[in-house]
């Protein structure tokens, strides 16, 4: 029995079918390089705002064993005391920096987005 992946290729074979669809409206913007370099970096605002996240809610949770046991060792509960403190006050720097980041991202892309002259004005 002749194996089948031997076989050549019938040469009647079609070529696969394309199919166009039209865009409606296609823009084009022009980006300086220093804004190419900055939207390619990118910011590091999702490592911002993971940290946060993490930092807000190991705070809480150690807050919240503060606030639901007893713990009679003082050692440990200024322990528990001072990571829920670190955590809560960190995460929040974080969360603001993040803020902070996300604008100045979409400041470049609204910077770029401005270049396109008002409808119906031709270009130069």
């Amino acid at each position: 029995m002749p194996d089948p992946s031997s076989e050549a290729a019938p040469s009647h074979a079609l070529p696969p079918a394309i199919q166009w669809v039209p865009l409606g409206t296609l823009t084009v913007y022009h980006i300086t390089e220093q804004e190419l370099d900055q939207l390619e970096k990118g910011t590091p605002e999702s490592t911002y705002f993971g940290f946060a996240v993490f930092l807000l809610s190991a705070g809480i949770s150690f807050l919240i064993s503060l606030a639901t046991t007893e713990i009679k060792s003082v050692w440990l509960f200024n322990i528990f005391l001072v990571v829920s403190l670190v955590g809560l006050v960190a995460g929040v720097l974080l969360l603001v920096i993040w803020i902070r980041f996300q604008r100045s991202t979409a400041g470049i892309t609204k910077s770029i987005r401005s270049r396109k002259p008002p409808e119906g004005q031709k270009q130069t």
